[in-house]
């Protein structure tokens, strides 16, 4: 911001000098004019000399400081273009940051499904461990025994169908959600 507002203040001191040579001449096309009319006058020729040579290094110190602006000018416009440049280069660079950043946030959200779907996997295999130890500690089966693991195995489908359908319910609600959905209904 600071380079742009020195850029204008050189355009502008750059026009003005340009005004300044403009004016200066314009005077001296007077003064020839003048200088015309009065041909007669010796005094006026020496004074009109001097206002043309005084002129003439006006016009020169304009030109040499126009020039200086003018490289000035181009030495900012470079700078300000090699900024512009580095400030879109951090941008592109902060972008992709973002998008790694975001990639990860993804992955370690997978990450923690999938270990709460393991630790799941775990408590019901432990369950089961249990309960065919304790059916091999009896060595003995009782119709009841059997009657149980058959109501048990039923409890489960039943279970296993509702969690199945409010996965489903929270695919269609979730959208964004949809593969770690899938994920919990493949366990």
């Amino acid at each position: 911001h600071r380079m742009e507002l020195r850029l204008a203040a050189l355009k502008k001191h750059q026009e003005l000098m340009i005004q300044q040579m403009e004016r200066s001449i314009q005077r001296r096309e007077m003064i020839q004019k003048g200088h015309e009319a009065s041909k007669s006058n010796g005094d006026s020729r020496i004074n009109l000399k001097k206002k043309i040579s005084a002129l003439r290094t006006a016009l020169r110190t304009n030109m040499k400081e126009y020039k200086k602006i003018e490289i000035q000018v181009q030495d900012q416009e470079r700078l300000n273009k090699s900024i512009y440049q580095d400030v879109e280069e951090m941008r592109r660079k902060m972008s992709q940051v973002e998008d790694d950043k975001l990639n990860l946030d993804h992955e370690v959200q997978q990450g923690r499904l999938k270990k709460r779907i393991n630790a799941g996997r775990i408590m019901l295999l432990e369950k089961k461990s249990r309960r065919m130890q304790e059916l091999v500690r009896r060595k003995q089966f009782t119709p009841e025994d059997h009657h149980l693991a058959n109501m048990g195995l039923v409890k489960e489908v039943e279970v296993r169908q509702k969690i199945g359908q409010a996965i489903k319910l929270l695919q269609e609600n979730y959208p964004k959600f949809t593969t770690a959905m899938q994920q919990l209904h493949d366990f």
